[in-house]
């Protein structure tokens, strides 16, 4: 697991938001390098693991793609991680009937817990609910607060029923159009990210937890409001910027860490390629890819 130039950072759990597999942009090598970092038994990937929405449009899948999803299967399988995934928007096919069902058995072959939402409970006390956000983007467009605007929202986040995305709209025959936070907080919208952020803490205090560690947004951020923890993973679609991501150390106290992108160099790590993760790619493949419409 470690970069043989130096010994891991031991801390007891990981969280990474918005990999994006699959996606051009995804710097997946500054994944690799942050999971050879640090040692930790619990990760978590909240959300957005894999970009469907591009997947759906076109194949895309390198070596830096399989070697982080090998990379994690091994993590699993030798050093005993446990690792949870969290459904996303880009990955909310995942959330689907079939895939929901085969749940038990995604985890009895590969390790991998997928779940809408889970509560963690920190080395200190403090439980954190983990989800990866999407859940509130109706209401962030409608700016509504109403009982049913609730209720769906405690259905979608329970996994009983999807999100609905606002602002999808047919386009042609069999195409749509997907609203994205983080396209509206970068085109101008930036108080959209405030409001996001207010909704997740309210949602993490009507369960009367102590905070929300989310995605979705891209925006990292690790602060204490309204008496709540707010911490959000950030993305890895930047190879422009630093990419950043959520450390709980073994004294229960959480930090946003920050990775430098990739950019032209070269990984040193080696290649991770196995039949497990060539599996679990084809499963991907099937999933988004050779299920598209049009």
């Amino acid at each position: 697991m470690a970069d043989p130039r130096r010994q891991p950072i031991k801390i007891r759990s990981l969280f990474l938001s918005d990999l994006h597999m699959g996606h051009k942009a995804a710097d997946l090598a500054a994944v690799r390098r942050l999971l050879a970092r640090y040692e930790f038994r619990n990760l978590f990937l909240v959300g957005d693991v894999i970009d469907g929405w591009k997947l759906e449009k076109r194949w895309f899948w390198n070596d830096d793609c399989q070697n982080v999803l090998s990379e994690i299967l091994r993590l699993r399988r030798d050093e005993r991680v446990r690792v949870t995934v969290i459904t996303g928007n880009h990955d909310e096919k995942l959330r689907e009937i079939l895939p929901t069902v085969l749940r038990p058995l995604i985890l009895r072959k590969f390790g991998l817990r997928i779940e809408e939402r889970v509560i963690h409970l920190a080395a200190d006390g403090r439980r954190y609910l983990v989800m990866h956000g999407d859940q509130f983007d109706n209401r962030l467009v409608k700016g509504s607060s109403k009982s049913l605007d609730n209720l769906w929202s405690w259905l979608t986040e329970k996994g009983y029923v999807q999100p609905i995305n606002p602002r999808r709209v047919s386009e042609v025959a069999s195409r749509k159009k997907r609203w994205s936070l983080r396209k509206s907080i970068e085109g101008g919208m930036p108080l959209l990210g405030q409001s996001f952020k207010r909704l997740a803490l309210e949602r993490a205090a009507r369960d009367g937890l102590d905070g929300i560690i989310c995605g979705h947004s891209h925006m990292p951020e690790l602060s204490q409001a309204g008496g709540g923890v707010f911490a959000n993973c950030g993305s890895w679609v930047r190879r422009d910027g630093p990419h950043h991501a959520i450390a709980e150390y073994e004294n229960g106290q959480l930090e946003l860490i920050e990775t430098a992108p990739t950019g032209d160099t070269q990984s040193d790590l080696p290649r991770r390629n196995d039949m497990l993760g060539a599996t679990v790619e084809t499963y991907i493949r099937k999933l988004w890819h050779d299920r598209r419409v049009g």
